[in-house]
């Protein structure tokens, strides 16, 4: 048989083909379709003129592609020179669709929406029966998208493409005897294609084809599990005759579309056109089909139980639908587990596959998106990454894909370190049992997957990939990697891009605060080497720092304050916990030496780029229904430790006008704490912390030591608050006869977040809302000495430093993407 010599070969002629084709033909390339029935076939998954067009998504970044797509549905309408959307609006409701979120998502976009109460909703449609507030955006419609896929054809054919119909791919693999190189394309019937790059748009014959194509083996790896549903839509009559009949030339149709999802059905409708005369509204049940292997295992018969679930849907929220279907028909859909598109390329094979009902309505950005993987050598858009995804208990055709940790399996993994029984949660002070197999734990981890760890003389845990060579191991001024410039005649190489947070509590804390963010730092790790991101041409590190919480030894973010020397090396030795032990006897007794402690500049400037992620340790997230947050800026903050002498005596014996009280002192100071703080707008003091000495139960106390912890975003405000403190103290010790001190243990200033750095995590995650935050990080700590960022995981109890602190695993898991997402963006974006 005779070979085909292209440029480039297209599988699959619906409109993920036909987008791909038309935009690579425009674009100069050499292109043939292969089609395995025919273009827009019933057997495929772009048949029929009815597809619903919207623009409501969670997702601010879908619903701007949507907008991006409109673009070029409108170019392509002018070109064909026919309406291919119909103009319908869309309805939006229920209580698992959110309609109040997906408002605030197109307000956000500017695009145009309204949000009505039930009522309202039904005086306006009353042939929809609603049970929630009900998201109306007019600018929806309905996608003809058997024309669309024609309009497609005919514009690449114009630009020069060939479409060969009836010809089914068996097997994709490399080489060629006409190009030497590149890939021969065979069809199951022996015929033969030779080709420099393949575009694989095969829909729900994706899975099947895919034991087929000669792909490298990593790509075959990081495929997702794809889930192919044959589907069945029902056509229900119109009851006001006045509906029936296809809407006039720039009319919207009598019907709009809609999508419901509610806890127990999930189903979506759209005028029917003219797949079913145009008399009624297609109605189907989202994802309520069987599953099947692939598209050659569909055989068209109708689920009566399906058929049921549906019309009894309809008599129960559709009267203005006869609960009679008059057509029915069965359609392929595909899935993957996160819900997104699958669009990828690995050397000369790229995969297209708009999955989980998305294709339709971004037809044409895809044909972009094609054009930049393939002609311009882009890299994929990171939502559309294979990853390796699977579906939960799930197991997939292709290879199976490497082992990715959660930040949920990695934070399971330490969940009996530390317990606390006595006061609930976690204790793992710096440098205590529990602190240090935590800091094991990490380090396993991280050499396990072939990072080089190294720990500092700081304490802190450094975890390498590839440019750790070039990065100092200890010791101050050695062997530093420069910054991204030239330094006479020598390039300096990269500086590196770091995340990491801390594994010390505070006594009777959460677990998510600290080790979240360690955990979500490998994690991240596992999912860019999956992504083929790591290594990466900047070096990437992984920190863990100690004392974070200052809860041993006073002061917080003690090893980051080391790092960048705002503070002493001298005073920090001499530093003591609860136990009158010093830091200095503390870290030998570890395995550290103390006398090596103190500012590491020349590690500093390795650093391009620090991201710590973090638990949020308020309710913002919850608030606003967001997973993740930008840090915007963090409050001044300190902590001062008060003493109160007064005298000893026996409880029974000294009458009350004898006493000389301190702990009358420290409650009337605690009293004050609370009042200053109440007269300053969004002040907070606190004090958590009381020793008394000797401390028996029918002993008046000889000294009280309290520590106060002031915050605000106005370092002055803070200041004057302490200040007043300070001058109520003397006045209320000299009245109660005893004295008093008040000593600054540790101040830092408020700390804005590089504005630069942010911004460009802005663009990573467009929805991703900024907030400030009360507490001190480590982050906050190195913003002084390097450009640093934070992420925020949403934590539904507000509650931080106890017990109850929680995030939902899907959060951990959105807050682990995210963290992915930004650091692929720092390393090679």
């Amino acid at each position: 048989m005779t070979t085909e010599i292209s440029q480039i070969v297209v599988i699959g002629a619906g409109l993920s083909g036909a987008a791909a084709a038309w935009r690579l033909a425009e674009a100069g390339a050499e292109v043939l379709v292969l089609e395995r029935d025919r273009p827009a076939s019933e057997l495929g998954s772009s048949h029929g003129s009815a597809r619903i067009f919207r623009y409501a998504y969670p997702s601010r970044a879908l619903t701007r592609l949507v907008a991006e797509s409109r673009s070029g549905w409108t170019g392509l309408e002018a070109r064909c020179g026919r309406k291919l959307i119909t103009p319908s609006g869309a309805l939006d409701f229920g209580a698992v669709r959110d309609p109040h979120g997906l408002a605030r998502v197109l307000e956000a976009e500017g695009i145009d929406c309204e949000l009505l109460d039930r009522q309202a909703a039904a005086e306006r449609w009353p042939q929809l029966d609603f049970d929630t507030d009900v998201l109306w955006h007019p600018d929806a419609g309905v996608i003809d998208a058997e024309a669309a896929v024609a309009a497609m054809l005919e514009s690449a054919e114009t630009a020069g493409a060939r479409i060969l119909s009836n010809w089914e791919v068996a097997r994709v693999h490399r080489g060629g005897s006409a190009t030497g190189s590149g890939y021969t394309v065979t069809s199951f019937d022996g015929r033969s294609v030779e080709c420099e790059q393949v575009v694989v748009a095969a829909g729900p014959f994706l899975p099947a084809l895919l034991e087929g194509l000669d792909m490298p083996a990593d790509f075959r790896a990081r495929m997702p599990q794809f889930q192919v549903r044959q589907e069945t839509a029902f056509h229900f009559p119109y009851r006001d005759p006045r509906d029936v009949g296809q809407a006039e030339p720039g009319q919207s149709t009598s019907w709009p579309t809609f999508i419901y999802k509610g806890p127990q059905m999930q189903v979506y409708g759209l005028p029917g056109g003219r797949d079913a005369d145009f008399r009624g509204q297609k109605v189907a049940e989202y994802n309520g089909g069987r599953v099947i292997h692939s598209g050659y295992e569909q055989d068209g018969v109708i689920d009566p139980d399906h058929r049921r679930r549906v019309t009894g849907f309809v008599e129960r929220t559709l009267p203005g639908l006869a609960p009679e279907a008059y057509a029915e028909t069965t359609c392929l859909f595909t899935n993957v587990p996160d819900d997104d598109m699958i669009i990828d390329r690995a050397e000369g094979i790229t995969v297209v596959s708009p999955c989980s009902g998305q294709g339709a309505k971004f037809a044409p950005l895809l044909g972009d998106l094609v054009v930049d993987l393939v002609l311009r050598s882009e890299r994929p858009h990171r939502q559309f990454r294979a990853t390796g995804q699977r579906f939960d208990g799930g197991e997939s055709s292709n290879t199976a894909a490497p082992a990715v940790a959660t930040a949920t399996e990695l934070l399971d993994e330490i969940s009996e370190i530390g317990v606390d029984e006595e006061r609930g949660g976690y204790t793992r002070p710096v440098f205590s049992h529990a602190e240090l197999e935590l800091r094991r734990w990490f380090i396993d981890a991280a050499l396990a997957r072939g990072l080089d760890t190294t720990t500092d003389e700081n304490g802190v845990i450094w975890a390498w990939c590839e440019a750790r060579a070039a990065v100092p191991t200890g010791g101050k001024g050695s062997n530093a990697v420069g910054p991204d410039v030239l330094d006479g005649d020598r390039e300096l190489p990269p500086k590196a891009i770091v995340t990491g947070s801390h594994l010390d509590s505070v006594p009777g804390g959460g677990g998510f605060d600290g080790p979240l963010g360690v955990a979500s730092a490998l994690a991240a790790f596992d999912d860019l080497r999956s992504r083929g991101v790591l290594p990466a041409p900047r070096p990437f590190a992984i920190t863990v720092f100690p004392e974070e919480e200052g809860s041993r030894f006073g002061v917080a973010c003690l090893g980051s304050r080391l790092m960048t020397g705002q503070v002493s090396a001298e005073a920090v030795r001499d530093l003591c916990d609860d136990a009158g032990r010093s830091y200095a006897e503390v870290a030998a007794g570890a395995g550290f030496d103390p006398t090596r402690i103190g500012p590491t500049p020349d590690r500093l400037d390795q650093i391009g780029a620090f991201v710590e992620l973090h638990v949020e340790q308020g309710r913002g997230l919850a608030e606003l229904g967001q997973p993740v947050a930008l840090a915007g800026a963090i409050l001044a903050h300190g902590r001062w430790h008060i003493r109160i002498s007064g005298s000893p005596d026996h409880a029974g014996t000294t009458t009350m006008q004898s006493r000389h009280d301190p702990m009358v002192v420290a409650s009337q100071i605690i009293t004050q704490l609370r009042a200053e703080v109440l007269d300053c707008d969004d002040a907070r003091g606190t004090v958590g912390r009381l020793q008394v000495t000797p401390g028996g139960t029918n002993v008046i106390a000889a000294t009280v030591d309290l520590w106060l912890d002031v915050r605000h975003r106005d370092e002055a405000v803070v200041r004057s608050i302490v200040g007043n403190i300070a001058e109520a103290l003397h006045t209320l010790a000299a009245d109660e006869g005893c004295s008093a001190t008040l000593v600054e243990e540790s101040f830092a200033p408020e700390v804005d977040f590089d504005d630069g750095l942010r911004s460009r995590l802005q663009t990573v995650l467009p929805d991703a809302p900024v907030l400030d935050s009360g507490a001190g990080h480590d982050a906050a700590a190195l913003a002084g000495a390097v450009p640093t960022a934070m992420l925020f995981v949403r934590n539904p109890t507000g509650t931080s430093h106890a017990p109850t602190e929680t995030v939902a695993p899907e959060d951990v898991l959105a807050g682990q993407r995210a963290l992915a997402d930004v650091l692929e963006e720092l390393l090679v974006g």
